[in-house]
């Protein structure tokens, strides 16, 4: 787990009829135990799925043994224990997890071939669940004074948190940093790798200021609903001690710190100073948790 080869990933696309078969086999060694995971993937010249059937683990707890075939106008899911059918949706994919690796990428030729869509539903999930994908440009690696060149993609729904996926200039899987179930997991390319020994570095810093400025661009993307000075009145306050709480209570801001905390008695409110009405709401501090896993980089300014 610390840049160190713990396992691979050998897959073949070949045709199949009138459509494409990946088979793919995964796996790598967690703490001594063996992880496995088998795949096939039919899918269409357009990178639509047909069948998917993927059997084995992903990580030491989770057990996938997915089977997702397209059938006309409906999907039928079979995953573990639970099984569905549905309509098919506008945009669909099959993948039962961040394995197999080759499988995101042909979810991101999927996503390029159909028009960039701001969603994509995948399955299996519960039975299903919602993907989105983000171009996010080329990464210019300078690799010992050779310069590569690979196309990023950010992939948020398949794995825990985001991923971030390369695509060579072929739109060949190049490699993917992922956090599969909170397990750093970085996934390259044979060739790659051994032409270019500092990949791995290069590929998780890149991977790492990515994922960094996509939560800064989705923090930047929620609009403050007050700032400067203001009050929040009418909630019952709970304010984290023995205390009973404050009913009818005020909260009054100034620049971004608490004041003042009181019931509307006791708190006296500048004059003309914005009022936040929050009557049947309920204003606590903040949660925190003492015991926190932080795999996701864009979790480390939280």
């Amino acid at each position: 787990l610390l840049g160190h080869a713990i396992g691979s990933e050998r897959y073949a696309i070949q045709s199949d009829g009138d459509a494409l078969a990946l088979t793919d086999t995964f796996e790598f060694t967690d703490r001594g135990g063996r992880i496995q995971l088998a795949s096939t993937l039919r899918f269409t010249s357009a990178f639509a799925p047909l069948h998917l059937r993927s059997s084995g683990r992903i990580y030491r707890f989770v057990n996938v043994d997915a089977d997702v075939r397209v059938d006309g106008d409906r999907v039928h899911v079979r995953n573990l224990d639970d099984s569905a059918a549905i309509a098919l949706p506008k945009t669909f994919f099959a993948i039962a997890g961040y394995a197999p690796l080759e499988a995101q990428g042909l979810l991101v030729r999927y996503w390029q071939t159909h028009g960039r869509p701001p969603t994509i539903v995948t399955a299996s999930g519960d039975p299903t669940t919602s993907v989105t994908v983000e171009d996010l440009g080329f990464a210019h690696l300078d690799l010992a004074g050779r310069r590569v060149n690979l196309r990023r993609f950010s992939i948020d729904g398949v794995a825990w948190g985001r991923e971030i996926l390369y695509l060579d200039s072929a739109s060949r899987f190049a490699a993917i940093v992922t956090r599969a179930n909170l397990l750093p997991l970085e996934g390259i390319r044979e060739d790659l790798v051994a032409s270019h020994p500092a990949m791995l570095d290069s590929i998780l810093a890149d991977a790492a200021r990515a994922e960094l400025a996509a939560a800064e661009r989705l923090s930047a993307s929620i609009p403050a609903v007050a700032q400067g000075e203001f009050a929040i009145v009418g909630a019952r306050i709970i304010d984290g001690t023995v205390r009973a709480p404050i009913e009818n209570g005020v909260v009054l801001v100034r620049d971004g710190r608490i004041a003042a905390v009181g019931s509307r008695q006791t708190v006296t409110l500048p004059a003309g100073v914005r009022t936040i009405e929050a009557h049947g709401k309920t204003i606590m501090p903040g949660l925190w948790d003492m015991h926190a896993h932080a795999a996701l980089p864009e979790w480390g300014p939280a």
